[in-house]
């Protein structure tokens, strides 16, 4: 009988689906997951509240094809299944306490169900169970679907948000402390868990490096042709919780002889800001990953200009390495993560420091060897690394499990 050569079998479970338009750590783990192991990318279901919300919004296509389509799995590349559930789950976080808790198992027991169906189609047998920062729909698979070692990858402090504050905190500790193994992506994050879990470990996390540093075919972006440089440009999601809204309007209406260009989607407040205003500012929308490389190139100088909350102060944001990775120089807010790249990147705490940093940036010589070193850094930084760390813990953890028997 030939012998399997997979190291592990591979559930994954959480927030984000497989075909995303963002870059997705939780993906780019199960790419490299998949060089060695099987994988089963279980897409999060949708809800009762998103459906109607839809339906009453006069676009009911979606409800109507998980009707129509129910459970499906996919071979989406090598050693990779995706699996769509067809499930509708009920929703439930305006209740509480233990109402909230009987409905919520009823949930995730419809969706072990179907999980359970996808591991007897493929045959997985012995698997591990690895949950991407779901502590609602990922709260009792560990009970019903018995794997070998359940994994929490806690990539970002989520129970500050609205959606989650009501229940998160409860749920996500009590997953915490239930879990095999935890993994994080940043220190922060780290210490918060092994607060409910010794084994708890910082494992880093990845940069996206099938990009160029270049814009080689010097591809003519259109947003870019007839704005005047420098450029200070920034890429990702443009929402207010995250970033600071207020303080990009103020220095972008006081260095008017810069461009600021944003790149990707816009929430409500961004919508409406002052920034809409001014004629140094533009917007491009979302883009494709496959674009991003173009822009980031294209920058002078790049720009993370979060807020210091309790949502994002333990978070390590991947569109840093991105820009490193261009050696481009980098203006980002003061935090526990970027002060350990010491002076390659530039750092503020108020809006003062913020136009000095910049100003720094911006003289920075065009041959210095922070350019390089960047580079350097954020080669490093890559998703086989971190995958390797948590294998090497995982491994640890089940001799140590093995020799306490």
């Amino acid at each position: 009988m030939e012998e399997n050569v997979f190291k592990y079998d591979i559930i994954i479970v959480g927030l984000q689906p497989w075909d995303i338009a963002l870059g997705s750590n939780c993906v780019d783990i199960a790419k490299v997951f998949s060089k060695t192991c099987r994988v089963l990318y279980v897409n999060r279901p949708s809800d009762r509240r998103s459906e109607l919300k839809r339906l009453f919004g006069g676009n009911s296509s979606n409800l109507l094809d998980k009707k129509l389509k129910g459970y499906q799995l996919s071979y989406v590349q090598t050693n990779i299944w995706v699996l769509d559930t067809g499930l509708i789950l009920e929703s439930i976080n305006l209740f509480k306490g233990s109402l909230f808790n009987y409905l919520l198992k009823r949930n995730c027991k419809k969706l072990a169900v179907s999980i359970k169906h996808a591991i007897t189609d493929l045959g997985f047998n012995n698997y591990l169970l690895f949950n991407d920062n779901d502590f609602f729909q990922g709260q009792y698979l560990k009970e019903e679907l018995s794997p070998r070692l359940y994994i929490y990858y806690l990539r970002d402090y989520l129970i500050n948000q609205p959606y989650f504050r009501r229940n998160g905190s409860i749920m996500e500790r009590q997953l915490l402390k239930k879990a095999d193994l935890i993994f994080t992506n940043s220190n922060y994050l780290q210490r918060y868990a092994a607060a409910y879990n010794n084994s708890s470990f910082y494992i880093g996390q990845g940069c996206n490096l099938n990009i160029t540093s270049t814009n080689e075919n010097n591809v003519e972006l259109k947003e870019l042709v007839k704005i005047q440089k420098p450029i200070i440009g920034y890429v990702g999601n443009l929402v207010t919780l995250r970033l600071d809204l207020s303080l990009l309007e103020k220095v972008a209406s006081i260095r008017k002889e810069l461009s600021w260009v944003f790149v990707g989607p816009l929430d409500e407040g961004f919508a409406k800001s002052e920034l809409m205003k001014l004629s140094n500012v533009v917007f491009t929308g979302q883009k494709s990953q496959d674009d991003l490389p173009l822009y980031i190139s294209s920058f002078d100088i790049c720009i993370n200009p979060q807020l210091l909350n309790e949502t994002t102060v333990g978070n390590y944001p991947r569109k840093i390495d991105e820009y490193m990775l261009f050696g481009k120089p980098v203006v980002a807010r003061k935090t526990e993560f970027t002060q350990e790249l010491g002076d390659l990147i530039y750092l503020y705490e108020n809006e003062d420091e913020f136009l000095k940093s910049l100003d720094s940036a911006l003289s920075e010589d065009s041959t210095s060897v922070k350019i390089q070193e960047r580079k350097t850094i954020a080669s490093s930084h890559t998703w086989e690394n971190s995958v390797q760390q948590l294998f090497d813990k995982l491994e640890t953890f089940e001799k140590l499990k093995q020799d306490a028997a």
